[in-house]
């Protein structure tokens, strides 16, 4: 940790970070790429700055692929700027800001209030939202406001528009076909992305506003609107059969849709115990497209979640388990159009689960290696295919800055050719190793 003041208006400014070495494993990878190994330097950063009349904070990852890349990422979760909170009871931020909209959206990973970096499908993490935040702290209740000229979507792998073709060096990418028979003939596809500007797609407004009640410890209560941009880009396409080089083209347009999402929550926190239920409900707001495209539908949806957690002691590195189930209703429509599959969707969905479990464990090694060996596991049931997904981590510190990782996924399904999360990535089962230095 670095602190750093000046003279002329007193700050102090806070640094921690890692660099390391990542590698994952696929066995058997799904994706459109046959490439299985992928290894990266890693630079993460965590930055907050502290003085009488500025706050900032920065909290972002650098990734640099070994052989590779389309594995190149950066990634801010969160980098803004703002007045201080020490300056009274209200505050104003300005940038990227992570907030916590919604439990259930967090436990989930979700993306309903908040983008997702997508690097790994497996575990996306929660991204901040883009614009200007208002903060209103008093004893027992907080009030937060925000509102934006424009959005970032949830980022992941580059898909890559070729040669008529679609590929993604992403072991979660499934290619789209590549034929079709037409006039009892087998005709190539040739796909090309009609992608809009940019700043079309991006100058999107939103807003949205959140009130808690209860402090750090007891019971609370929340609730939260927000009507903006959905944060995943959805998609429609045209096909039409060209006479002159009889292939068929296949059009692709990226769409921005908006959604009036909004979450009801409470729960408990004590010293050993923690627990709350939350209630998302969405409703999509369609947008208004060709009757000659091929759409990917969303519906007005559901999503209730109750969790709990056991923590042996009040510190980061004791002895905890969590379990949570979802139960979610709609969402998930099917396509519309012309060439819509019957009953079902040629796009990904964008609620993975619609009921399932999940259960967390996490402890340090018994005896003189519980002070450097702790060992983890995640259990993921989706009650509705009869499939799961096993994980398992193991890290150890042989020094005070130095962390070495070993972990891995297995994903396991009853429904071989399902369309579910789990059956159409069953077989990316996986395991990762990793060594990083912290200054």
């Amino acid at each position: 940790m670095i602190a750093v003041s000046s003279a002329v208006s007193p700050a102090q400014a806070e640094v921690d970070g890692s660099f390391g070495y990542n590698t994952a494993n696929y066995l058997s990878p799904v994706g459109s790429s046959s490439k299985n190994v992928f290894s990266t330097l890693n630079l993460d950063l965590t930055s907050a700055t502290r003085g009488k009349y500025l706050e900032a904070g920065l909290d972002g990852q650098l990734s640099v692929g070994v052989q590779c890349t389309d594995c190149n990422s950066v990634e801010f979760k969160q980098v803004y700027m703002g007045s201080p909170k020490s300056a009274g009871p209200v505050q104003v931020r300005a940038g990227r800001v992570q907030e916590h909209w919604s439990e259930l959206d967090e436990e989930w990973r979700l993306g309903i209030f908040q983008p997702r970096f997508v690097y790994d499908n497996l575990k996306p993490e929660n991204v901040g939202l883009s614009g200007v935040f208002a903060d209103v702290e008093l004893p027992g209740f907080s009030l937060t406001a925000f509102g934006s000229p424009g959005f970032i979507p949830d980022r992941g792998l580059p898909i890559n528009f070729q040669n008529g073709g679609v590929a993604s060096v992403d072991p979660f990418f499934h290619t789209p076909i590549s034929e079709v028979v037409f006039e009892d003939r087998t005709t190539p596809i040739q796909y090309l992305l009609k992608r809009p500007p940019l700043q079309e797609l991006l100058l999107q407004p939103g807003g949205g506003i959140k009130a808690r009640v209860g402090y750090e410890r007891g019971f609370w209560a929340q609730a939260a609107y927000a009507y903006k941009p959905i944060n995943q880009i959805l998609l429609a396409y045209n096909g039409l059969y060209n006479l002159s080089f009889e292939v068929a083209d296949a059009d692709v347009f990226p769409r921005v849709l908006y959604h009036h999402a909004a979450t009801v929550e409470s729960g408990f926190k004590s010293r050993y115990f923690s627990g709350w239920i939350s209630m998302i409900r969405e409703v999509p707001v369609r947008d208004e497209t060709p009757a000659i495209w091929t759409t990917q539908e969303i519906t007005p949806s559901l999503a209730v979640s109750p969790s709990f957690e056991i923590r042996m002691a009040d510190s980061a590195g004791a002895p905890r388990m969590s379990v949570s189930f979802l139960r979610q209703w709609g969402g998930n429509g099917n396509d519309q159009g012309p060439q819509a599959v019957d009953g079902g969707t040629a796009f990904n969905l964008r609620y993975p689960f619609q009921s399932a479990i999940q259960v967390h464990a996490s402890t340090p090694a018994y005896g003189s290696l519980g002070r450097h060996l702790t060992l983890s596991s995640d259990l993921l049931f989706d009650l509705q295919h009869a499939s799961n997904i096993v994980s398992g981590a193991i890290r150890y510190r042989p020094g005070p800055r130095w962390t070495m990782s070993l972990s891995g996924d297995v994903l396991n399904s009853n429904r071989p050719g399902g369309t579910d999360f789990i059956a159409r990535n069953r077989a990316n089962d996986r395991y990762q190793g990793g060594i990083a230095y912290e200054f």
